[in-house]
């Protein structure tokens, strides 16, 4: 690793994403385009950046990459673990961020590049059809125990038999 890089660790929420570095320590920015935008003035040949892998929020790094920028995307529980190691206890976005700068000066990190749109795709329907089959075993359970309660289910309305009826 080149002592010329510098790291900037990212930690993104929602509505904001917060980044810390050893240079200008803690910024925060809007998780919009422009709260990107606004992060790229910010950045030089010199940068890293480092993030975790959380929901969609990963897809900024598509941003960074696409604009020339070294990012590394890392899984929340390898972060989670290092914090554990070090004896990190406060937990906030701000001390998050400045964590995975610390794990990046660390740690060996690989490059990120985005995976083909095709493999995105087929990500997100196998992810949508395992959902769809969880929803669905449990609602098959959901409705088995109606059933075996003694309550059924005709033409869209419950029927309850009238030991639960009166009170």
């Amino acid at each position: 690793m080149n002592k010329n890089t510098h790291f900037i660790g990212i930690d993104i929420s929602k509505k904001v994403f917060d980044i810390w570095s050893t240079k200008f320590e803690h910024k925060q920015f809007k998780n919009t385009p422009e709260g990107f935008a606004e992060l790229h003035l910010f950045l030089s040949q010199k940068n890293w950046c480092v993030m975790e892998y959380t929901s969609n929020y990963y897809q900024h790094a598509v941003f960074l990459f696409e604009n020339h920028v070294r990012v590394s995307v890392i899984i929340p529980l390898v972060i989670k673990r290092f914090l554990q190691m070090k004896l990190q206890h406060n937990k906030t976005d701000k001390s998050d961020a400045k964590m995975i700068v610390i794990y990046a000066q660390e740690q060996s990190l690989n490059l990120w590049k985005p995976l083909p749109g095709f493999i995105d795709k087929c990500k997100d329907l196998h992810t949508t059809i395992n959902l769809y089959h969880k929803q669905s075993t449990a609602l098959e359970n959901k409705l088995h125990g109606f059933t075996a309660a003694g309550i059924f289910l005709r033409q869209n309305v419950f029927t309850y038999p009238k030991k639960y009826l009166e009170i």
